[in-house]
């Protein structure tokens, strides 16, 4: 992480501190970054490609990945942006998966009720 103050705030969300309302959106949009990237490995994956050792097991790179998703998922911020804004930008499939492998109660906000 190069950007100083993006690292302030990811160390100040992951240490369980409350983040202020614009510390909690660049954070959300970090976490968005990254679960972009991990959607990608995980479909890239699942088709064979990218990673050999993994190729056509897209739920073998959520298992690599789960502990770092865990820890940016359990924080204040990246917990409710998980519920309230991951539905709209993510497929099911992945989010499914996302809660599957991280045992996160799924509350995410799909715009129906559950």
């Amino acid at each position: 992480m190069q950007d100083p103050e993006l690292a302030q705030i990811y160390l100040k969300a992951v240490s369980g501190e409350t983040l202020n309302e614009v510390q909690s959106l660049q954070f959300g949009i970090y976490t968005n970054t990254f679960l972009a990237l991990a959607e990608a490995a995980f479909y890239q994956t699942a088709s064979g490609v990218g990673f050999d050792d993994l190729s056509n097991e897209g739920p073998a790179v959520m298992e690599i990945l789960a502990p770092y998703l865990r820890k940016i998922l359990s924080t204040e911020s990246g917990g409710k942006w998980f519920k309230e804004e991951a539905n709209a930008l993510f497929t099911s499939e992945f989010l499914d998966a996302v809660a599957q492998h991280l045992e996160l109660d799924d509350e995410r906000d799909t715009g129906e009720a559950l």
